[in-house]
């Protein structure tokens, strides 16, 4: 590939400095830029509340209490109300006003009027976060750009945001540019790589760009001219007895869910494409949190991405059974989970990444899909099932995909499994989608033992 990484440059990106009066700027890291909005990596989680305590219940209070909640939220966590500039790499805050805040709700505050209006396909990302709420079904909706948050901040942030609905109170703007949180990167507290290291990112970046096949389930060609149906979501849940019969036999074989449900994946990107390259080998990203390994007041910051990301390589996937696949994909995990000399060299592989990605620009159309897998975990570490005495219920999550590239997320919530798949209606038709998950647990249930039915 003939890659020439050099050391990023000594910026503190933690740190916001002043540029002039109430505005605030830090530059963006390799990971943030990675989800350009031409990328449009965009993320969103829904629930539903239940009643609130105290209250009359009406669909105009809810309305209100949810504002005055999304107006402390911005208070709280600044950087939701931060401009990002990707021409160059910048992220800037202004101290909000009661003008500019006028016009901020404006722009990221909706309520929806019909009670068959659902937010998930109502409102489409922009490039702020926006806040979308039913107040017949008293669905709400976050959905933003990837840059501005990860899977944890959302969820943290959701349950936030019913607690200050709970108790709602006006928000006086004078003091919030103190609780902008730093921007989180695995290379910000470690040693500056050597020349070592910095041939590690360039054999990590090549690995990667070099072991990409064409995988998964096929693409077709389509264009929706409605941009609002243009990403597509759909999931199965288990039951809570199958979801308990899945973690037994999972940690039976001393697997964790995503090991488990990694390496069905993988084998269904082969058997529903026997015909691509898959057979030689399969790529993806292994994309973790790491917010237990920075400093307690960093962790509790909603709006940065306390995400890491690194290549995940298997060779020949399809001569090897469930055993060995998943044992290997294990490996693979907690390689890159316990590797802490890797942590000097992401910001370099992630910003080799970004170059090489950006100069080709859009991926061009292929016969099938890379899929690629994410875990939310459980869910209720980090959004309690209620808050303050409101419940909340239905919880869902996924990602704005654009592109052939089908995004796998699997999550526990109320004590139930849930296998989610995301992608892009221009690329996959439902039934497309559909399949694929339905072969994602055929070999699951398959090879642990377990009901397929669902």
């Amino acid at each position: 590939m003939g890659l020439q990484l050099h050391p990023a440059k000594s910026l503190d990106i933690r740190q916001w400095h002043v540029t002039s009066t109430d505005t605030f700027q830090r530059p963006m890291s390799p990971f943030e830029s990675f989800f350009d909005p031409a990328l449009g990596w965009s993320v969103w989680a829904s629930i539903n509340v239940g009643a609130i305590p105290n209250s009359s219940n009406t669909s105009e209070d809810f309305i209100n209490r949810v504002r005055l909640a999304w107006i402390r939220a911005l208070y709280e966590q600044p950087q939701l109300a931060s401009v990002y500039d990707f021409t160059s790499t910048t992220c800037s805050y202004t101290r909000t006003t009661d003008q500019n805040l006028s016009s901020w709700l404006e722009e990221t505050f909706t309520v929806l009027e019909f009670e068959s209006q659902n937010p998930r396909t109502a409102v489409v990302c922009r490039k702020k976060p926006i806040l979308c709420i039913n107040p017949i079904t008293r669905q709400l909706l976050f959905r933003g750009p990837h840059y501005y948050i990860d899977g944890i901040g959302i969820n943290t942030l959701l349950a936030d945001i019913v607690s200050y609905i709970a108790a709602p109170v006006a928000t006086i703007f004078k003091d919030e540019f103190l609780n902008l949180g730093p921007i989180f990167e695995l290379a910000a507290d470690v040693q500056a790589p050597n020349a070592k290291d910095i041939w590690m990112a360039a054999n990590l970046t090549g690995k990667f760009l070099t072991s990409q096949p064409s995988v998964g389930i096929p693409c077709s060609d389509g264009n929706l001219p409605d941009v609002l149906q243009q990403h597509g979501a759909s999931g199965l849940r288990l039951s809570a007895i199958q979801s308990q019969a899945l973690v037994t036999a999972c940690r039976a074989r001393a697997l964790t869910v995503t090991h488990a449900v990694q390496t069905a994946m993988i084998q269904a990107t082969a058997e529903l494409n026997p015909e691509s390259n898959v057979a030689q080998y399969y790529s993806g990203l292994h994309i973790a949190n790491w917010r237990a390994r920075v400093k307690l007041d960093y962790q509790r910051h909603r709006c940065a991405l306390y995400c890491g990301a690194f290549p995940i390589v298997i060779a020949d996937p399809s001569s090897k059974d469930f055993s060995e696949l998943s044992k290997e994909v294990k490996e693979e995990y907690v390689g890159t989970s316990n590797d802490r000399s890797l942590e000097k060299v992401h910001a370099l592989w992630w910003a080799e990444l970004v170059a090489v990605t950006t100069a080709a620009g859009p991926p061009p159309p292929s016969t099938a899909s890379t899929p690629v897998m994410s875990s939310l975990g459980i869910v209720e570490k980090h959004l309690p099932k209620v808050v303050q005495g409101i419940e909340i219920k239905d919880f869902c999550f996924g990602n704005d995909v654009n592109g052939p590239l089908v995004i796998l997320y699997v999550w526990n919530w109320e004590g139930r499994v849930s296998i989610h798949s995301s992608w892009d209606r221009r690329y996959y038709q439902e039934r497309e989608a559909a399949s694929f998950l339905k072969k994602v647990w055929e070999i699951l249930a398959g090879a642990l033992g377990l009901e397929v039915s669902i």
